[in-house]
């Protein structure tokens, strides 16, 4: 297993890449903007940038039909918890 810390709004959070992540990608009832969302939560993307996927992420979640995104947030919800972690607002 492999272990990755990330922080994010000042906050740590202990990740478990290979377990959490990897399933997590591969999870065909997460929504593939909720991956996308994660991955740019655990990637060492400069702020600018950041911001730019970030609003182009979110746009894309806005095409998708809600229940699926809420179906996705609640799956993450159980079985990734410590992604889910990663965004308070969820």
């Amino acid at each position: 297993m492999i272990e990755a810390t990330v922080k994010v709004k000042n906050r740590t959070f202990s990740v478990s890449s290979h377990d959490s992540f990897a399933q997590f990608e591969h999870d065909p009832l997460i929504t593939y903007s909720l991956k996308r969302l994660i991955a740019l939560y655990l990637s060492n993307v400069s702020d600018d940038k950041s911001s730019d996927y970030f609003d182009d992420i979110l746009d894309e979640m806005a095409h998708e039909p809600s229940y699926q995104v809420n179906r996705a947030i609640d799956r993450m919800k159980v079985n990734y918890w410590s992604l889910y972690q990663l965004n308070q607002s969820f």
